[in-house]
């Protein structure tokens, strides 16, 4: 795993090469992001399938995520 200078330096370099390209980096990480959720449609469908044949619980409060 790249450590956090890297990390940087990566990012850096791939604003850069995205801004010369016209391309905004925002815009091009949401392609990624779907791009990852498209080509794991099966698993993702296979994961709810699993969790909606569980038990249903009551969350409790604290367990709770409001966002």
């Amino acid at each position: 795993m790249a450590n956090r200078a890297e990390q940087n330096q990566n990012k850096r370099l791939a604003s850069a090469i995205l801004a010369a390209k016209g391309v905004k980096m925002d815009d091009w990480l949401n392609e990624k992001y779907q791009e990852i959720i498209t080509e794991n449609t099966n698993l993702l469908i296979k994961s709810m399938a699993a969790q909606a044949k569980q038990p249903v619980q009551e969350a409790k409060q604290e367990d709770r995520y409001d966002g």
